[in-house]
């Protein structure tokens, strides 16, 4: 069995294990659906992924690193 055919199966498809989204800048995009699924609770897509390193500096800063540490971190290619 190839991944088209394990995508277009039934039980997947009615489970909800894959899931589309709108990425700013990629368009339409496939993901793995929420394995758990809880009645009172459903899980939910809120954000797309961000790009790679997008939320570096935000990381960064929330673990305490001032600005200009987080650009002499990008200057030495750290990050």
């Amino acid at each position: 069995m190839g991944l088209s055919e394990v995508f277009a199966d039934p039980q997947v498809i009615d489970q909800e294990m894959v899931l589309s989204r709108d990425h700013p800048g990629h368009g339409d995009v496939r993901m793995l659906g929420f394995p758990i699924k809880f009645a009172e609770a459903p899980c939910r897509l809120r954000l797309p992924a961000p790009e790679i390193g997008g939320d570096t500096n935000a990381v960064l800063r929330e673990l305490g690193y001032s600005a200009e540490e987080i650009a002499g971190m990008r200057e030495a290619g750290v990050v």
